[in-house]
């Protein structure tokens, strides 16, 4: 797999804070250690990475054919204190041998003795890990050369931030960029974005071990997929959230991940996670409220309310936080945002003629970049036929 991550690494080595004169294959000179897996029973008491500054995080269940790649650019990382715990979810495929061939002796392997899932698996692997600082990643995702190495000195930099993730670069089955997955950095835009979806991505983000694990627990072993994004949200109460505008991850988007086939999961456990958010963040359980922040999550009409009960909740929505959090510093972040949030409002009540202009023209204010003739001619597609537009244009656009 090292000519897909090379591939990957040409097709990416003009994003921004790439380095083209670093080749992703490049790693650190290193002494074979038994075959380069090992058990966790097997690690000797004493030596340098008993106590390394990362561990870094992956559990992996049939990871086949993508996990070579993505344990090629952990190897590949410009910055080396670290130690890449895999947690073997029972496996079933040849994963483990494609690992077995980095003679690496940073690289631990636990086997689980069952098939306990991935919120599980991560737990364990918060309380194995010795690093100090978990850099998560998936088994069918990227790492660029200087993610870690960029994080750290941010982390280092900025000691009240608990966890930190960074854009992404969209790739496909065979590491062709289709896209791309821009972030939220401020600290404020975090917290009120936080109201209607996630906005870290979990394979890119750094976190405190001693935060995470200590002060909260890990992850909340009721949730199958949404696991991060309830992390993140109660870390959030009491900490800061950061993101590094650069994109350090290429996230692999495929018809079989584990996101895509288990939709209807991931979408209700989204949503429970964005109710409880506007009663963290906003102070109240405004059925509203509530109801704007699960059409932005699910991209759905509520039944419940129409068009114009939602662009009033939105700006009460509005006003509430401003006042809760008071703060101009990121006024243009949160403007642009607000826009978006707006252009998808008129996408979701475009039935509704009348809320979906005024949406419409608050997105163009707000965010006038954003809308090119693309999505002007999909909102005038939708604003004559309405729902049967829309699921006429998410069926080609499936294709």
């Amino acid at each position: 797999m090292p000519g897909q991550v090379a591939a990957v690494h040409r097709r990416l080595r003009s994003s921004p804070g790439i380095d083209p004169g670093r080749h992703l294959l490049r790693r650190p000179t290193r002494q074979p250690f038994r075959n380069g897996v090992t058990q966790l029973y097997h690690l000797p008491p004493d030596g340098p990475m008993n106590s390394p500054r990362i561990t870094v995080l992956m559990t992996v269940y049939n990871g086949l054919p993508y996990i070579a790649a993505a344990v090629e650019s952990i190897l590949s990382q410009t910055f080396t204190d670290f130690e890449f715990l895999i947690i073997n979810d029972g496996s079933l495929d040849d994963s483990m041998a494609a690992v077995a061939k980095y003679p690496d002796d940073r690289i631990r392997v636990v086997d689980n003795p069952e098939n306990i899932g991935q919120t599980r698996s991560l737990n364990r692997g918060l309380q194995l890990a010795r690093g100090e600082l978990i850099a998560r990643l998936d088994q069918d995702d990227i790492a660029l050369p200087e993610r870690l190495e960029k994080q750290v000195a941010f982390a280092d930099a900025n000691p009240q931030v608990a966890a930190l993730g960074t854009a992404a670069t969209i790739i496909d089955e065979q590491g062709i960029e289709i896209g791309s997955a821009p972030v939220l950095t401020s600290e404020r835009t975090i917290r009120w974005g936080l109201l209607f979806h996630n906005v870290l991505s979990h394979p890119s983000v750094m976190f405190r071990r001693s935060i995470v694990l200590d002060e909260y627990g890990g992850y909340d072993e009721n949730i199958v997929i949404s696991q991060d994004f309830d992390l993140w949200s109660r870390i959030a109460e009491h900490h800061a959230l950061g993101n590094l505008p650069e994109p350090l991850i290429a996230n692999r988007y495929y018809p079989d991940s584990t996101s895509r086939r288990s939709m209807a999961t991931c979408q209700a456990e989204s949503n429970s996670v964005v109710e409880a958010n506007q009663r963290r963040i906003l102070g109240t359980d405004n059925p509203l409220w509530r109801a704007v922040a699960v059409a932005q999550n699910s991209y759905t009409k509520s039944p419940d309310y129409g068009g114009n009960d939602m662009l009033r909740a939105f700006d009460e929505m509005q006003a509430c936080f401003a006042e809760r959090f008071p703060g101009t510093d990121d006024d243009e972040e949160m403007t642009r945002f607000n826009g978006l949030l707006m252009l998808k409002m008129a996408d979701i009540y475009a039935r509704d003629r009348g809320a979906s202009l005024e949406a419409f023209r608050r997105a163009k204010a707000w965010h006038p970049k954003h809308l090119g003739k693309h999505n002007v001619m999909r909102l005038f597609g939708l604003w004559l036929g309405g729902n049967e537009v829309r699921e006429l244009w998410r069926m080609l656009s499936a294709k």
